[in-house]
């Protein structure tokens, strides 16, 4: 059973996250900083180097999870596939769901 205290540090982390991710795609990875970061989710640099080791780290992490999220909405229309032909409808529009993800892409 999850205790209050961790759901609270998973809140944190998560909010942290979402400053990053709107930070990284409106400035770009390299013109955001972790004082940028904390200042926008309300927290102190302390806390944000409890969770992380680096802006690096951070930034690995929001890939990863947009990644997990991408792949689980391709998994999930694909398994409904009743063809060869519709996967690979499938598959390109995810491809092109993921480059017209502007914001997403400003990250980069």
């Amino acid at each position: 059973m999850i205790t209050k205290q961790q759901e609270k540090s998973r809140q944190t982390m998560l909010e942290l996250m979402d400053s990053a991710a709107e930070l990284f795609s409106r400035n770009g990875y390299m013109n955001t900083s972790v004082a940028q970061i904390t200042r926008k989710a309300g927290y102190s640099k302390g806390i944000f180097y409890h969770h992380w080791e680096s802006k690096d780290e951070l930034f690995l992490r929001i890939v990863e999870q947009k990644l997990r999220q991408y792949r689980s909405s391709r998994d999930a229309r694909l398994q409904e596939a009743a063809s060869l032909e519709e996967a690979l409808r499938i598959i390109w529009e995810f491809l092109e769901h993921m480059v017209s993800d502007h914001n997403w892409a400003k990250v980069f």
